[in-house]
């Protein structure tokens, strides 16, 4: 009897063995058997194979996942499949409450959720561009481009709306070229394109509904991402010491404590932070370190190491990935690292239900704990 428990025992954990390495550390509602995650999964996708993924989009149960070579993820809330509508590699997501999703990638690549499957739009008129931003809501869809070809000026804003595809604003050829380093969009339309021009770069704001106006003015330090909640567009400079909240026709500047700091940037040069809002005046920007706001207070974090992406669903629930696996949580008073293993995570997303995480070699995580 004993040697029949034993020999049964060991049955089952070998069976339990071959699933974990089919289906990886699969949520418990994607496979049968009730497999336990520690807690985060490695989901095992077919058809994956080692491709880099750059990008992720939630709508509560559901996931679009982007990467190189054309890759498109998709999770149904019930299982994982793959595609590759384009050969480009992709490089943004964005999607809107209405169900839409649209992606974009070099060559001038744009494809849109339809029915089910990603179809690619035609864009043949920017095969010279890659594109590298996208945001979109239902008042339409912008996309900023860069080319290489020193016959075509370096950048270009694309406007999408009602299936027609129209330049919106599109610099005399001179060097150094503008450059762009953020894009958002307000809940009623209203997009801000930020960046810098000229030889010493000064700031460079755009924005607009359906034409774009140059407002530079606005911003008094040389940008380098933004973010948007609402009516609400924040904006962060290159060094991670001043945030510029937007708000209707109000413009509020938060400055970081330069004594706490001993006047040292936050963001070391060259870093390109990651931004997320929870609340009209409350954000959180990573890169090399680690900046939450909230109204007038501003604090500074370290990281261990580089940070790619941050996002959170509420101000006491958000998380940050980056180089080597490293993934950290704010729990609304402080920032702690929950994992520290794996290859370089690029994006992650926290729905209501699931938050999920990717990145190269074709990774994958996803956990359906909301407490960690």
């Amino acid at each position: 009897m004993i040697k029949k428990a034993r020999k049964l025992m060991l049955q089952s954990a070998v069976i339990g063995c071959l699933l974990l390495l089919f289906y990886g550390c699969a949520d418990r509602n994607l496979m049968a058997g009730n497999v336990e995650c520690d807690p985060w999964c490695q989901i095992q996708i077919s058809d994956l194979g080692d491709a880099n993924l750059r990008g992720i989009w939630g709508d509560g149960n559901l996931f679009w996942i982007i990467g190189q070579d054309g890759v498109v993820v998709h999770y149904d809330g019930e299982a994982w499949g793959t595609s590759r509508t384009s050969p480009n590699d992709l490089i943004a997501i964005t999607g809107d409450n209405k169900g839409q999703v649209f992606v974009v990638g070099e060559a001038g690549t744009v494809l849109k959720w339809v029915d089910g499957q990603f179809h690619t739009l035609p864009t043949s008129q920017y095969s010279q561009y890659n594109f590298t931003s996208v945001t979109a809501n239902a008042h339409g869809t912008w996309i900023i481009g860069h080319s290489d070809d020193s016959s075509q000026p370096e950048v270009i804003v694309v406007h999408l709306k009602d299936g027609k595809f129209q330049t919106v604003w599109q610099p005399i050829k001179h060097s150094p070229s503008p450059f762009f380093t953020g894009l958002c969009i307000t809940d009623k339309g209203h997009a801000f394109i930020v960046g810098g021009i000229g030889e010493e770069p000064k700031p460079l704001l755009l924005s607009g509904m359906t034409h774009l106006e140059v407002k530079s003015h606005t911003l008094t330090d040389l940008p380098a991402g933004c973010a948007s909640y609402g009516e609400t567009v924040a904006v962060i400079d290159r060094e991670g010491m001043n945030v510029t909240l937007m708000m209707d026709a109000e413009t509020r500047n938060i400055d970081a404590n330069v004594t706490t700091n001993q006047g040292q940037s936050i963001f070391q040069a060259g870093a390109k932070p990651a931004m997320w809002l929870s609340g009209e005046q409350t954000g959180f920007a990573v890169a090399d370190a680690i900046v939450v706001f909230d109204g007038d207070a501003y604090q500074s974090f370290t990281s261990p190491r580089l940070l790619h992406d941050v996002h959170g669903d509420a101000v006491n629930n958000v998380y940050a990935v980056g180089e080597s696996g490293l993934m950290m949580r704010f729990n609304g008073t402080q920032w702690h690292t929950i994992r520290d293993t794996g290859v370089t995570l690029r994006a992650i997303w926290v729905s209501s239900q699931h938050i999920v995480a990717v990145g190269d070699d074709g990774t994958v995580l996803m956990n359906s704990e909301k407490t960690l």
